[in-house]
């Protein structure tokens, strides 16, 4: 799940470097900027739709006002959400300045799943899996030799990305193999999965105080991105300050998996989603507190 806590869609980064010259300087002002963005032509536009991989595709568009693009390079790295398994980084394509000289400064890009597939060796787009994503990463050379990123900065923790002189710049972004989502938010009754045993590992023997029939709301905090509430059920009632714990998931295909934590515990959560009834199915673990788990269903209360 690092990529998807890393890449949440696409990100504008950088900063402005503007040059200033003396009057009686001679030299010619040197453009140091660089614009160069990656935008999904809709949220549908944005994934491998699952239920349909024969027609599927993904479209985005890269936009540049720039005049000295000497190339634009994109790499991908393949890999899995559910297996948590990536291949190493391969070249997908490259971009010259004519063709956005070309098309106005905005080239629009259509692949398919079947075309996506190739790229990594398989033969059909039915080779694709739920839980498949394709993250790519892009590099900028302009005709003066300067690069972006910086070569310090190719593969940087999230938060620390400074580009220096480039402005409006896509340093990565992602798509993924998913379903359209079936998700209904709104208000839910959460209560243990098993009552006669709620919790999988109680270590601090807080069963007792889990709370059943318990009001949560599931929200949609993305184009397939949820957050619940609550996710402990009162577990952590007489602990600490925090009797509840939202958390973040993402749905792929009616499986949700932990996208982060929204607490003071690092709690891992994974889960089912049942589009006939919408109940949702949780197991959570506090993988920093004697891995305490436990599990809980939430049925629509609307």
């Amino acid at each position: 799940m690092k990529l998807i806590l890393r890449y949440i869609f696409i990100a504008f980064l950088g900063t402005v470097l503007l040059l200033s010259c003396e009057e009686e300087d001679n030299t010619p002002d040197i453009d140091l900027s660089l614009n160069m963005r990656v935008e999904y032509d809709s949220p549908e536009d944005s994934y491998i739709n699952y239920s349909n991989l024969e027609t599927a595709s993904i479209s985005y568009t890269v936009y540049s006002t720039n005049k000295n693009i000497e190339r634009v390079d994109f790499f991908v790295t393949y890999g899995n959400i559910i297996k948590e398994s990536y291949a190493d980084e391969i070249k997908f394509e490259t971009l010259i300045q004519s063709d956005f000289d070309s098309n106005q400064g905005a080239v629009r890009r259509i692949y398919t799943a079947q075309q996506l597939a190739q790229v990594l060796g398989k033969q059909l787009a039915r080779d694709l899996s739920a839980g498949d994503i394709f993250d790519f990463r892009i590099e900028t050379t302009l005709t003066d030799g300067r690069v972006y990123p910086p070569d310090t900065v190719s593969n940087p923790a999230p938060g620390s990305l400074n580009f220096g002189e480039a402005s409006n710049y896509t340093s990565n972004f992602f798509t993924y193999v998913g379903c359209p989502s079936e998700i209904v938010p709104g208000d839910y009754l959460n209560s243990p999965t098993n009552p006669s045993l709620p919790c999988s590992n109680d270590p601090f023997g807080q069963v007792p105080k889990l709370l059943f029939d318990q009001d949560i709301e599931v929200t949609q905090t993305g184009f397939l991105k949820y957050r619940i509430s609550d996710v402990s059920a009162g577990y952590y009632i007489g602990i600490e300050v925090m009797d509840y714990h939202p958390h973040d998931f993402i749905d792929i295909c009616n499986t949700l998996y932990h996208y982060e934590h929204v607490g003071p515990f690092n709690i891992v959560a994974n889960g089912t989603h049942n589009p006939s009834t919408n109940q949702i199915d949780i197991q959570w673990t506090d993988v920093l507190n004697a891995t305490i788990t436990c599990e809980n269903t939430y049925i629509p209360n609307f």
